[in-house]
């Protein structure tokens, strides 16, 4: 996630079981901990393997009609569980095919199955539900709304952190990474975009049904979907297939993401790794469309929101390179190397971040970023406003501030800086191919990093990333 920030001058363990679903073979790994800020989020006690979402959306009245169809494996004994769910009304709850009890508290659904499923034991639960839909504001920052939002094209949903609650039922875990099929009816003068890829579309006289399987596995804060009637171009990167949707009167910006598209998933997939995903692209948004009056501030402070396979761009004047080169690398960093906990959002926003410097001194030349780390008030600005705030540690209401992603790509360059070139693109690498589709921890990355440095980084890793001190120029190899 892209977002503007105040400050001037900045822009696995063992598996227990595995369960293969449809050729994807997605394991249940020893039970995570609750999340360390939002432990209300999501749950610990099962796995969810499988989503199925036939979801019928009327535009005009802003209707949802769902059926949510959740498989999953349960890490303990399970009498009573609980899906995270916001507002709309559930009309039925079974859990393998027999009716559930269930209650409502606040964002949670509270199920209590006819038969308790044991522990280890596959279950599937199946929620029809319906409503309307609408945005909220996370704990985690709540300055931007997320989740279900009305706009004048038609509809579109963001996701993280914890907006999928308010539209399908769902494991709000970070950890928790599923495959999707998502089956949805729409009036036929509109377009869905959602994660994965189009297997069929049929249309009536009145609806279009579209079918989307996303098989890679996927964190709930990276579904999201778009309703619009807009045009799509397709083009291919790399071989990787793209396609940027858009209204007719931003077809421009469609065409120059597609190129910038096309010269960077080359670039960081020899740096990073091979693209993790089937395609890429993007949905171009106008970030004063927001049909709510009271939210499109809100929009104007969010330039870019990664979701998995592609990007929601919101224009608010000329979307910069910096921001398609960001959103792009959250696709190995925070979709496919996905968080394990919210308290180390650094690890995905620092590495995109830090994404953005190795493209411009990719473009520009080797001494890009040390310019731009001695542009005049660069660091002392940052020194003032963030001193206290390190990224290994962020304020629990204030996630996405400035500090996880500036000192976050901070971090990564002394770091490189440290143990060098090879090493540092090595540990990269390797951090990428080992967590590909999985979930990683600032203890994961540190520990890899020693691994590959062949030395003690503990100390190292306290300065960056934990002290209240920002490290000092020298630290960057600056005077």
């Amino acid at each position: 996630m892209r977002r503007r920030v105040g400050l001037a001058g900045v822009l696995l363990l063992l598996s227990l079981l595995v369960i293969v679903y449809e050729g994807v073979s997605l394991s249940i790994r020893h039970a995570p901990s609750p999340d360390t800020y939002y432990s209300q989020w999501g749950s610990t006690e099962y796995d969810v393997l499988h989503y199925d979402l036939n979801l019928t959306v009327d535009v005009n009245t802003n209707h949802l009609s769902g059926i949510a169809t959740i498989e999953a494996a349960a890490r303990n004994r399970l009498s009573t569980f609980a899906l995270d769910l916001r507002g709309l009304s559930v009309s039925a709850v079974t859990v393998n095919d027999q009716p559930a009890e269930y209650h409502r508290d606040e964002a949670k659904l509270w199920i209590t199955p006819a038969s308790a499923v044991e522990a280890a034991d596959p279950f599937t639960t199946r929620v029809t539900y319906s409503g309307n839909p609408t945005y909220f504001y996370s704990e985690s920052d709540p300055s931007v709304a997320i989740g279900w939002i009305r706009y004048r094209d038609g509809i579109v949903v963001l996701g993280e952190p914890d907006g999928a609650a308010g539209w399908f039922p769902s494991n709000n875990h970070p950890s928790d990474k599923a495959a999707y099929t998502f089956h949805l009816t729409v009036p036929n003068t509109y377009n869905t975009i959602i994660n994965g890829v189009l297997l069929d579309s049929r249309a009536d006289a009145s609806t279009i049904t579209t079918t989307w399987q996303m098989d890679e596995p996927m964190a709930t804060y990276l579904v999201s979907l778009v309703i619009a009637p807009y045009q799509v171009k397709t083009a291919l990167a790399d071989g990787i297939p793209l396609h940027f949707h858009y209204p007719d009167y931003l077809a421009d910006t469609a065409r120059q993401e597609i190129t910038r598209a096309q010269a960077m998933i080359p670039f960081f997939s020899q740096m990073f790794g091979p693209y993790p995903f089937e395609s890429y692209g993007g949905v171009i948004l106008d970030a004063n469309a927001a049909s709510d009056k009271n939210i499109r501030s809100d929009w104007q402070t969010m330039y870019g929101l990664e979701t998995q396979g592609y990007t929601l761009f919101f224009k608010d004047g000329e979307l910069d390179e910096n921001l398609a080169v960001h959103e792009l690398a959250h696709q190995w960093f925070g979709n496919s190397v996905s968080l394990t906990d919210w308290h180390d959002i650094w690890l995905k926003e620092g590495f995109a971040q830090y994404a953005e410097w190795l493209w411009e001194e990719h473009v520009n030349g080797p001494t890009t970023l040390r310019d731009k780390l001695l542009a005049p008030g660069f660091y002392d600005d940052f020194l003032a406003t963030y001193e206290n705030n390190p990224p290994g540690n962020p304020p629990r209401n204030a996630l996405y501030n400035a500090s996880v992603y500036v000192r976050g790509a901070m971090t990564l360059h002394a770091l490189r800086l440290k143990v060098g070139d090879e090493k540092f693109f090595r540990l990269v690498r390797t951090y990428v191919e080992q967590f590909r589709y999985a979930n990683a921890s600032t203890r994961d990355f540190i520990r890899l990093a020693e691994q590959v440095a062949s030395e003690d980084l503990s100390g190292f890793f306290d300065t960056w990333l934990y002290s209240t001190q920002l490290p000092g120029l020298s630290e960057l190899g600056l005077e």
